[in-house]
């Protein structure tokens, strides 16, 4: 069924498009009262709604947000993007999702497609390989485009949304310290990211404060996959360790299956912590400690704030950093002696 357009409901009511605009719009005209009603009641009976894209780029104002997120199969940006949806939906805006794959080169094409889109601003999560100079290209583009933007996840730029990642580091590794565990490994996400440096920075701060050394063979990278999780664990095989800290929950998942496939057994032979509690986390066959990133919250704030900026230009934004509570369950024994 096609979309009815004004011309549709001037034909109707035989009736000009510029009448039927006016009324339709709630702009003054002198249209008398009984042919404002006819076409009020036009537009009713064959169920017109507004183009919204339409009418946004005709009054440069789209109500629309775009959302670029680094891979959207990744359960962290699927609840961040609900919060985001959330908090948008209760102010009227809508949201355009773009997936750029986890590289900086994505992150410049949606940038582009998001404002070719008339977009009023954008919510961005960095892919996972921004370097500096990356995040600076970035900046300069959303600059010349005049489009204002919230940074969530990394602090490149003055407008941003943050997680509080050593604390969260520290705080997994201080509780597997807290029950015996002293060879602990760390399964790490990409080294450029500044979530992963701050989770590593509490790693250490952790073994630092209780008196242990840092073994970096233990520390293997990844890419926050399940299967980078696994391959992991597969690199660590043949060191001596009891624990591990993973970078998130889904190479916790990954782990936990090389492990089982090993046929050891979590946590009677290796504890393990996750980090962000993702929903299926505590679903598991081994319930997963870990350490909860308040992703929806997070994404409905940057959304807030964006909205708080476009309503108000020279507001001046709220950052937030948001902090980690450890969430206990089963993955962790206790080591006596």
């Amino acid at each position: 069924m096609r979309r009815i357009k004004l011309k549709d409901i001037a034909e109707y009511t035989h009736m000009s498009m510029t009448a039927v605009s006016l009324v339709l719009n709630n702009k003054p005209c002198k249209i008398s009262e009984s042919s404002r009603q006819k076409i009020l009641q036009a537009a009713k009976e064959l169920n017109y709604s507004p183009n919204r894209l339409a009418v946004g780029l005709a009054t440069h104002r789209t109500h629309t947000i775009g959302l670029i997120v680094g891979d959207i199969s990744n359960v962290f940006f699927s609840i961040l993007a609900k919060g985001v949806d959330c908090a948008c939906q209760a102010a009227d805006y809508n949201v355009m999702l773009c997936n750029s794959w986890n590289t900086h080169e994505g992150d410049m094409h949606m940038i582009d497609t998001l404002a070719d889109s008339g977009v009023e601003g954008i919510i961005y999560c960095m892919s996972d390989d921004t370097t500096q100079e990356d995040a600076l290209e970035s900046k300069r583009k959303l600059q010349q485009y005049g489009i204002p933007f919230v940074e969530v996840d990394s602090d490149y730029t003055q407008n941003h949304i943050l997680f509080d990642h050593e604390q969260g580091g520290y705080l997994a590794t201080r509780h597997l310290i807290e029950h015996g565990h002293t060879k602990i490994a760390c399964l790490m996400g990409p080294v450029q990211m500044q979530g992963t440096n701050g989770r590593v920075a509490g790693y250490r701060r952790a073994h630092k404060e209780a008196g242990l050394p840092v073994d970096d063979t233990l520390m293997t990278v990844g890419d926050f996959s399940m299967e980078s999780g696994a391959a992991a664990v597969k690199n660590l095989w043949g060191r001596e360790f009891t624990a591990i800290f993973a970078g998130n929950d889904m190479m916790a998942i990954g782990a936990l299956k090389e492990l089982r496939t090993e046929h050891i057994r979590v946590p009677q032979d290796i504890s393990i912590v996750g980090y962000d509690d993702i929903p299926v986390s505590e679903m598991l066959e081994v319930p997963l400690t870990t350490v909860r990133q308040p992703m929806a919250e997070m994404g409905a704030t940057a959304a807030k704030n964006l909205i708080g900026i476009l309503r108000e230009p020279k507001k001046t934004m709220e950052k937030k950093i948001f902090s980690p509570k450890l969430i206990v369950r089963k993955s962790v024994r206790t080591l006596v002696g």
